[in-house]
């Protein structure tokens, strides 16, 4: 009996999951990339069911932002919260930035959201400056440690020191999207950086 219910039916994905793959979806070919019926087929869910999972398109976008912001702190704050020198870490946030645009060529999903601003829904809005907040106190946070230890310029203010290090991922995106080597890009962003970051030396 065990084996012939194994062969029913798939068990219906769960919530995270849905989230999982959608933000994914979103992530890698953009949030205007598909209509949400087409979301629907990709991810094998119901338009009834979604609507009753998440209130519709605008729920789907906050929980995946929600999630999204979520993986960047974790990944960036692994970055930024080691021992290491501050220029080291730099080093690793820059190329970590680099790798994930050559896994999601349409670049930052919380930039891409900032793009759609006007076409996204409340719950969307919200969950899109959460995201952006929380990230940046992390940022912040590095940078005021770093500037206490001699690594930032004293003349440059935190906050500005941290909008230049974010600055950093729309460099990439626009950079290699607009045709230019790696080499130039990150050529580009050590010179930009070298205002604020004692040693200039990034790597």
């Amino acid at each position: 009996m065990t084996a012939l219910r194994s062969r029913g039916r798939p068990r219906k994905a769960s919530k995270i999951q849905i989230v999982e793959n959608a933000m994914a979806l979103y992530w890698h070919d953009g949030l205007s990339s598909r209509s949400l019926n087409e979301m629907c087929r990709q991810l094998e869910v119901s338009k009834p069911g979604l609507y009753r999972e998440f209130g519709g398109e605008d729920g789907l976008i906050a929980e995946c932002l929600t999630l999204y912001g979520q993986t960047a702190n974790e990944t960036f704050g692994a970055i930024v919260k080691d021992d290491k020198p501050f220029q080291f870490q730099l080093s690793r946030f820059i190329d970590k930035i680099f790798t994930l645009h050559d896994q999601f060529p349409e670049g930052c999903l919380v930039m891409q959201a900032t793009q759609e601003h006007r076409d996204l829904g409340q719950a969307s809005l919200d969950a899109l400056r959460s995201a952006r907040e929380s990230f940046f106190e992390i940022v912040h946070h590095w940078v005021q440690n770093a500037k206490k230890r001699g690594a930032i310029a004293s003349n440059v203010s935190t906050k500005v020191a941290s909008f230049l290090i974010l600055a950093q991922i729309h460099c990439v995106h626009s950079g290699l999207v607009g045709g230019l080597t790696k080499e130039t890009v990150r050529e580009l962003i050590d010179l930009s950086l070298q205002s604020v970051v004692r040693p200039a030396q990034l790597h």
